[in-house]
């Protein structure tokens, strides 16, 4: 084909070919690159200089070409979903190995040692309402029912921990 034919055949088509393909791929960056590539191919294929068959080869290339690329797009996705669910399933393990770890797991011995030695230090009643607190998970009004004093004065206890152990561990916090 002469390069006179192929630019009467560009200038003919390549709009048309752009709308035709973006139709399927929606995607204008994407239908400009198929109509150029399949233009082209039309260019090094065809032998004899006729529009009509010229037509009918570069639709046939166009779908050809837009199936290829949405058949690609739809591995690229499928391998994006895969990559997807199993960083979901490895956070949902992480979660759950988090979730399962006891407390002494999650600290290093050090600052469990440290911890142990910081509350020996506080007077026992502090000691005891920090750890019906803290560890036991019990509300203030459950632990002042229980040891006999109010509300406000779990709340100073556990303060007063807090503070201790905020000073202690601060080369962790």
């Amino acid at each position: 084909m002469s390069s006179r034919f192929f630019s009467y055949i560009y200038n003919l088509y390549y709009k048309k070919a752009c709308c035709f393909v973006k139709y399927y791929v929606r995607d204008e960056g994407v239908s400009e690159d198929i109509a150029t590539e399949a233009l082209l191919k039309v260019w090094r294929e065809i032998k004899v200089e006729d529009v009509e068959s010229t037509r009918r080869l570069l639709i046939t290339i166009l779908r050809n070409k837009s199936y290829d690329y949405l058949r690609h797009e739809q591995v690229k996705q499928a391998a994006f979903n895969e990559i997807c669910n199993s960083q979901r399933q490895e956070l949902r393990i992480s979660i759950c190995s988090w979730k399962e770890a006891s407390h002494c797991e999650l600290f290093s011995e050090e600052v469990c040692h440290i911890l142990t030695q910081t509350l020996a230090m506080l007077p026992e009643r502090t000691q005891k309402v920090f750890q019906m607190i803290r560890i036991h998970e019990m509300t203030y009004h459950e632990a002042a029912c229980r040891i006999g004093i109010s509300a406000k004065g779990i709340d100073y206890h556990v303060s007063k921990a807090q503070r201790a152990l905020r000073i202690a561990l601060k080369d962790y916090l």
